[in-house]
């Protein structure tokens, strides 16, 4: 999420502050996001959540997809 606001928003410091600022105000703690209402997939670059408009970002007119990379996901995976 915090690169995500740094390449497409253009922030060049992500602080909690400013990611609260960006997220929906049903987000209350901003180190457990919700997963989206779509199932996550998975990619080769990692595990894509698929946030429709307005489910992650209040303000925010366009779905957003947050790519969680294989090595951070990895310890929450059970096969």
């Amino acid at each position: 999420m915090v690169q995500w606001l740094k390449d497409e928003m253009e922030e060049p410091d992500v602080t909690p502050e400013t990611l609260r600022h960006y997220l929906s105000p049903s987000i209350r703690d901003v180190n457990a996001l919700p997963l989206p209402q779509q199932p996550p997939y998975l990619t080769t670059w990692g595990i894509a959540l698929c946030y429709d408009e307005g489910e992650l970002i209040g303000a925010l007119h366009s779905s957003v997809v947050i790519i969680l990379p294989d090595d951070q996901a990895a310890p929450y995976i059970r096969f």
